[in-house]
């Protein structure tokens, strides 16, 4: 469900991606009770201008780049949330 809610709204979604090992966060909080929990990465392309190595520092601001991703993502997450209650 999460996977195409994603999918759905143009995201690239690769799940166990090799070479992430991360999970500290999902594994400590998902072993408390009624908790589940997932990561989520986003490329930092998605909500901010490509840039070159070494050009870390955003002097400009694309804030029509940042709300495009924030709506996909309230878009996303309403998803979850609709088949979760549902």
């Amino acid at each position: 469900m999460v996977y195409e809610a994603f999918v759905s709204e143009g995201f690239v979604v690769k799940i166990d991606e090799k070479g992430l090992t991360g999970g500290y966060i999902v594994s400590h909080y998902s072993a408390i009770p009624q908790v589940e929990a997932i990561q989520i990465e986003l490329r930092y392309t998605t909500y901010i201008d490509a840039r070159d190595f070494g050009e870390e520092e955003i002097t400009e601001k694309n804030s029509a780049l940042f709300l495009a991703a924030q709506s996909r993502l309230a878009k996303v997450f309403r998803t979850i949330e609709g088949e979760v209650i549902s």
